[in-house]
């Protein structure tokens, strides 16, 4: 795997909250990785396509990557998704303290 994708991945899993769907974006030999709930902004000049969700799993002591074609989601799935995400941000930010 490209250095460049594993840094990515890397700072994906790290910024992951449950209940987000993680995007897979691909101009050129490039990939980029974003959130569904979060605004997507690219550079001009590149013709990024999104074509797929990211789903992972751990094995042992490692990460399987899987890339899965786009879901239509009711919106009551994507309610469940939110609340998950917020319980889970809130989770994050009491470890913190």
């Amino acid at each position: 795997m490209y250095k460049s994708v594993s840094y990515k991945l890397y700072r994906l899993h790290n910024r992951h909250h449950d209940g987000q769907i993680v995007l897979v974006w691909k101009s050129g030999a490039d990939f980029a990785f974003t959130f569904h709930d979060e605004p997507v902004q690219f550079l001009p000049g590149r013709d990024w396509v999104c074509i797929g969700e990211l789903e992972w799993r751990v094995e042992g002591d490692r990460f399987v990557h899987e890339l899965k074609p786009l879901q239509r989601r009711t919106e009551r799935e994507l309610e469940e998704r939110a609340e998950r995400t917020k319980m889970h941000r809130a989770y994050r930010e009491r470890l913190w303290e």
